[in-house]
């Protein structure tokens, strides 16, 4: 972006649902004072299987970018969300429900938390859960509204399960209306002033997006045009901002003329007798002694035998 240049076009580059909602967000801030809004879609990569679930702040945006929640629920086939429930799978871990709400109320001002700790030193037999209401119903397959009967007794709040490619083109179909330009493209690049500042974004390498204002849907891509580059450098200089997804994989590298030549086989180890002990060895060596004074004994008492006969 150039300091000195007024604002009259936004050039947004991404896919997906955080594309759409960056685009919808920026028109409905900059449109009534003239600005342009154009996306550039990259392919997607989301699959029919995909959902999203969502955090409770995202209820927020979409009350502030004019969604209704019933036309997002109809046209995404999506449910409510209250919290995540985390499973030890060895169930040595009883489970534990994490909960988009407050779990209990402050008492006579002083944080629930520790009154709980207190009371279970004392006897209390109630898990932490029990005291909060989104988990409670969340247990028992209630929709809890927050209202301000609920809000006494502690937060409630709810997300989403959306369906991923539905939720994409209901956004998509909304930037549409708004009158944004949209743009898909296979891969995108920048184009550099002298200084180091983008001027344009080139799709597909032909179609030249010129703006003052560049943004992307993520910190990584968003890191990426901000990087500096060296001076004179050149306007015209092209760089590829995200590259193309290779359509087929990779050819097998070609296999080499050379003979292949089996491995020897490596010659077996001789496995060496275990060493006998100092005292088996003094053992066996006194023992054919002794066996040869018996023998000599036996001999002695036949030859005193015949002599009596």
């Amino acid at each position: 972006m150039s300091a000195n240049a007024p604002l009259s076009r936004v050039v947004v580059v991404g896919r997906d649902a955080d594309l759409w909602l960056s685009v919808n967000a920026l028109s409905g801030a900059l449109a009534c004072v003239g600005v342009e809004v154009v996306a550039v879609e990259l392919p997607t990569r989301l699959k029919p299987a995909h959902i999203s679930a969502t955090l409770p702040p995202l209820e927020a945006f979409h009350t502030k970018l004019g969604l209704k929640e019933s036309t997002l629920l109809r046209v995404t086939a999506g449910s409510f969300s209250f919290g995540q429930n985390v499973v030890d799978l060895s169930g040595n871990v009883p489970n534990f429900f994490h909960a988009w709400g407050a779990y209990g109320a402050p008492i006579e001002g002083s944080a629930f938390f520790p009154c709980w700790l207190k009371a279970r030193r004392l006897g209390l037999n109630r898990s932490f859960q029990h005291f909060c209401l989104t988990a409670i119903a969340a247990q028992n397959g209630r929709m809890l509204l927050p209202d301000e009967a609920t809000a006494a007794l502690g937060r409630t709040d709810y997300g989403y399960h959306l369906h991923s490619m539905a939720y994409v083109a209901y956004l998509k179909s909304i930037a549409v209306s708004l009158g944004i330009r949209v743009h898909e493209a296979q891969h995108a690049g920048v184009e550099r002033r002298d200084d180091g500042s983008i001027f344009a974004v080139i799709i597909d390498g032909s179609v030249s997006l010129e703006g003052e204002l560049f943004v992307a849907d993520s910190h990584r891509k968003l890191a990426y045009i901000d990087r500096p580059v060296p001076m004179g450098a050149g306007r015209r200089m092209m760089e590829p901002m995200y590259p193309p997804a290779p359509m087929t994989p990779p050819a097998p590298a070609p296999m080499r003329d050379e003979p292949m030549t089996a491995p020897r086989p490596k010659p077996a180890k001789k496995r060496k007798k275990p060493a006998r002990s100092k005292v088996k060895k003094r053992a066996g060596k006194k023992r054919p002694k002794a066996r040869a004074k018996r023998g000599g004994k036996t001999k002695r008492r036949k030859a005193v035998r015949k002599r009596r006969r």
